[in-house]
């Protein structure tokens, strides 16, 4: 049986209702602008998980000095912030399909080929697998497509505070999102894969028990799902990002490419050879893009 929210999740919710209300009543550049401060005093002066974002940086990105890196880091919690107010405007109010469709816009010919060839893909009626990570803004990846006419069924992680999932949950259906529990995902997408659906998911972050594949040349743990679901359907799979764009109102250019491996026949190998094609994939946009990705988590583990 589950439980209500508690207390501690009512006051957190009236706190983010109250701050989406400011926010929406703001001009965009003032609420970015406001959005940025709050970032710049999370990494800044509270350094907030900063130990984490330094030494992720070192990792990552060994051949940038440390004033370069420094910078790096205090923009990725600008990013952040920016991104998370938009998403609690968009939480707390409408986003329509319509300002989707005029603020983002496809970044090269490549991108819109794989796009047109995507959308024909569903609506044939055949299944495709889009992979994101942590970089830009993932949460209007799938509400794109959506808003573009191309159903999709996204793999969400249920929020803590119980009320704001809620209010989250209903934003991303009324963009068109169909969602997939987490926890219900190894029962629920290969079904829906097979059946001609769009399945997007974020598989980036660290997986305990994940396949072992190297990132920015270092071994990381990457959850197998996704490259499990993608060999047992046979569906094609995708990388899609979302890069914020200067100036405001917020506007995003979107980047769209296959995954591309080659089978073995052995199911270990090809879970293997899948994960690290998509990583390599992701890791060539945060290298150009280093500014937007989330190195607030701990990618780098030993276990």
């Amino acid at each position: 049986m589950s439980r209500g929210p508690t207390i501690t999740h009512r006051l957190e919710y009236l706190c983010l209702v109250g701050v989406g209300a400011l926010l929406r009543a703001l001009p965009d550049r003032a609420a970015s602008a406001l959005s940025g401060a709050l970032g710049t005093l999370a990494g800044r002066v509270l350094r907030i998980r900063r130990g984490i974002v330094d030494e992720n940086l070192r990792t990552a990105l060994p051949e940038r000095d440390s004033p370069e890196r420094a910078r790096i880091a205090v923009q990725s919690y600008r990013h952040l912030a920016r991104e998370g107010g938009l998403l609690l405007e968009s939480a707390m109010g409408p986003l329509d399909p319509e300002t989707i469709r005029r603020r983002i816009r496809l970044a090269d010919p490549e991108s819109e080929a794989t796009f047109r060839w995507l959308k024909e893909r569903s609506d044939r009626g055949e299944g495709s697998l889009l992979l994101t990570g942590h970089l830009g803004n993932w949460e209007l990846a799938g509400s794109y497509l959506a808003a573009m006419e191309i159903p999709v069924r996204a793999v969400a992680v249920a929020q803590r505070n119980l009320l704001f999932d809620r209010r989250l949950r209903r934003s991303r259906e009324r963009l068109g999102l169909t969602l997939i529990a987490r926890d219900e995902a190894a029962r629920t997408v290969p079904g829906a894969l097979a059946r001609g659906e769009t399945v997007a998911m974020v598989a980036d972050q660290h997986s305990q028990r994940g396949v072992r594949c190297m990132f920015f040349g270092r071994p990381v743990r990457a959850a197998r799902g996704p490259a499990v679901f993608a060999l047992r359907t046979g569906v094609p799979s995708l990388l899609g990002i979302l890069i914020r764009d200067p100036g405001w109102p917020a506007r995003y250019s979107g980047y769209l490419k296959r995954i591309q491996f080659e089978r073995s026949g052995v199911v270990a190998d090809d879970v293997h050879r899948w994960t690290s094609a998509y990583l390599s994939a992701l890791e060539t946009y945060v290298r150009r893009f280093p500014e937007q990705y989330m190195w607030q988590h701990k990618r780098w583990r030993d276990d």
